[in-house]
């Protein structure tokens, strides 16, 4: 009984509570470094070994989808879509269902006097951009700028759908 109450008491289970908790702490802290410095490593290499006009095309298509107005509900599209696809886990299978959305959506498109400039470039560098979207190393993936063009596959495929002309 005595080795019980010992066990259970001071002696043995507040140090080991203790060394837990550093253990633990330690591992958190290794973790964090591991994701920040696998991050950085990403990112550079993909801004290595992607092409500069690919570059180029992944800028132009994040800045321009900025500026889309998507009529619809949601007061701040862009950042609420923008959650949804980076809580996905499989970021190349988004971008896939992204281009697929794309794809039908621009089914039922027919161009108007009243789209925006911005709107007819976002349409032209999307549809020129779908083959090398699905090209890229499975680090890309990972990326920022994959989860922006993700979105901005499904922001004009939203578009599509929600204006007047596309119905």
């Amino acid at each position: 009984m005595e080795l019980v109450g010992r066990l259970l008491g001071y002696e043995f289970f507040v140090p080991f509570l203790i060394t837990c908790a550093i253990y633990g702490v330690l591992f958190a802290l290794v973790y964090f470094i591991y994701k920040t410095v696998r991050s950085f490593i990403v990112k550079l290499y993909i801004s290595h070994s992607l092409k500069p006009e690919t570059n180029y095309k992944i800028q132009k298509i994040i800045a321009i989808t900025k500026s889309i107005n998507v009529p619809g509900e949601l007061p701040d599209n862009y950042q609420s879509l923008w959650n949804s696809i980076y809580k996905n886990k499989n970021n190349y299978e988004s971008m896939k269902s992204s281009i697929g959305f794309f794809e039908l959506a621009m089914c039922n498109y027919k161009k108007s006097d009243t789209d925006s400039v911005d709107l007819l470039e976002i349409i032209d560098l999307l549809d020129n951009f779908k083959e090398q979207a699905l090209r890229q190393s499975k680090y890309f993936y990972e990326t920022r700028e994959a989860i922006n063009i993700s979105l901005s596959y499904v922001l004009v495929s939203k578009h599509f759908l929600v204006s007047s002309e596309s119905l």
